[in-house]
């Protein structure tokens, strides 16, 4: 029997997956396959409600604020050091990751964003393996930043991953409410990190805690709570 979305899953479970040879599967955070059933099943490594998303995504949403390097996904880094070609970038995983100097959008070796320590990037995890630092990109497939890249000004907050997961996924109530009543540039890090910038320091200051206190709120909540922020 195929599995049920959502539901609440352990460390342990199995997750049957679509058989088709033709069928092409994604696993996010907290499943991996389980290479001995052919394919067709993967196994949690995390607790949390598991999801799918059509036409064969899926992963299990935790609410806790340890970050997971998954290949493919978006985080927030902190440069802490460039020994030579490469950043050593703090993305909040035991192991710090390496940003080529030249994964940037038309960087070359003269012409290249020059970082220092304690500035932040917006980048995709390219290389995720637990026997090796993790690697990062600025660029996407076609070699454009995509809306990644060095991250200017602006608050840095924590943030859970389940929420992180939330602001990403289209239609989100509480950016959309936001949105409608303040201009604000936004970056979420699957690795527990949230980045906010609008024009004032006190808008900043409110557009992120308004978007950390929504985690728990449903739609209604969140819209009554953007009205009473702005209202005049």
């Amino acid at each position: 029997m195929m599995a049920t979305f959502p539901r609440v899953v352990v460390p342990g479970d199995s997750v049957e997956l679509p058989e088709s040879p033709d069928t092409v599967i994604k696993l996010g955070p907290g499943l991996r396959l389980h290479a001995e059933d052919n394919n067709s099943c993967a196994i949690v490594t995390t607790a949390g409600v598991l999801r799918h998303r059509e036409p064969n995504d899926y992963w299990v949403d935790i609410t806790s604020k340890r970050p997971l390097a998954a290949q493919g996904e978006l985080v927030i880094g902190i440069v802490t050091n460039n020994p030579g070609e490469n950043y050593q970038v703090d993305i909040g995983t035991p192991a710090s990751a390496r940003l080529n100097g030249l994964a940037f959008e038309a960087a070359t070796r003269r012409n290249r964003p020059r970082l220092e320590n304690g500035d932040i990037v917006y980048a995709r995890v390219v290389l995720a393996n637990k026997d090796m630092e993790p690697e990062l990109t600025c660029v996407n497939s076609s070699g454009k930043a995509g809306g990644m890249g060095p991250l200017t000004g602006g608050l840095l907050r924590e943030c859970p991953l389940g929420l992180c997961r939330r602001l990403l996924r289209k239609g989100c109530t509480v950016l959309q409410e936001l949105g409608s009543r303040q201009k604000f540039e936004i970056a979420v890090g699957m690795n527990g990190r949230l980045w906010v910038k609008a024009p004032q320091p006190s808008d900043t200051i409110i557009v992120a805690n308004s978007i950390l206190a929504s985690e728990y709120m449903s739609d209604k909540q969140i819209k009554r709570m953007v009205e009473r922020l702005y209202a005049k």
